[in-house]
């Protein structure tokens, strides 16, 4: 009888997390259009959101993008932080570096680098509103957004909302990536991708 109770329990809950999955994503659309139209949220509550913060949050500030060489040091640095020196695989780092052919804005067909790295968004960020777990919370340092891997369904959802491609899901990890500014591991001092940019062009500073 207990075993068969167990058993409930677990299918339970696998059910309730490929729900949660499928839902999620499919109501993305309007909660992200919603979000990306400019979010202003409002109503008792708000304060207590776990992600919500409006001062003392710091985040890393790509600067002089044309002078990016794509060496990649900063997202092995980031593998390694998190991973450990074992799995110094691009696939975990927190940040994205990556060669985009064309400029959309001028309409030349030139190569440009692109940076993709968390904004750590003040008040409630985008992603955050969208998750159907609150699962996103804040260091209580750094002020920087984080996810909490036991909660989150790994819905997706929150990617779509993300205005700054910053946010991707390691198939090989099984779980959302996003900068975490080392979890605070380096405070004060930088993460440890701004301190492995051989160009320097990685910046360390608090926005609130």
């Amino acid at each position: 009888m207990r075993d068969k109770e167990e058993n409930r329990v677990k299918e339970s809950g696998s059910t309730r997390r490929d729900f949660l999955r499928k839902s999620a994503v499919g109501i993305a659309g309007i909660s992200v259009a919603g979000i990306l139209s400019g979010y202003s949220p409002k109503g008792s509550g708000v304060k207590e959101h776990p992600a919500y913060r409006v001062k003392d949050i710091w985040r890393i500030e790509p600067v002089n993008e044309d002078q990016c060489v794509n060496c990649q040091n900063c997202q092995l640095a980031c593998s390694s932080c998190h991973e450990g020196d074992g799995l110094p695989a691009l696939e975990y780092s927190r940040i994205r570096v990556e060669n985009t052919v064309g400029d959309w804005y001028s309409g030349k067909n030139v190569d440009r680098v692109s940076r993709h790295i968390c904004r750590q968004c003040p008040g409630i960020p985008p992603c955050a509103a969208v998750c159907p777990e609150n699962t996103y919370y804040r260091d209580k340092v750094t002020g920087a957004v984080l996810i909490d891997d036991e909660k989150c369904v790994r819905c997706q959802t929150c990617i779509e909302a993300c205005p700054y491609d910053a946010i991707w899901y390691s198939e090989e990890l099984d779980k959302i990536l996003k900068c975490d500014l080392d979890q605070g591991k380096m405070h004060p001092e930088p993460p440890e991708c701004v301190q492995n940019c051989s160009m320097g062009l990685l910046k360390y500073v608090k926005i609130a």
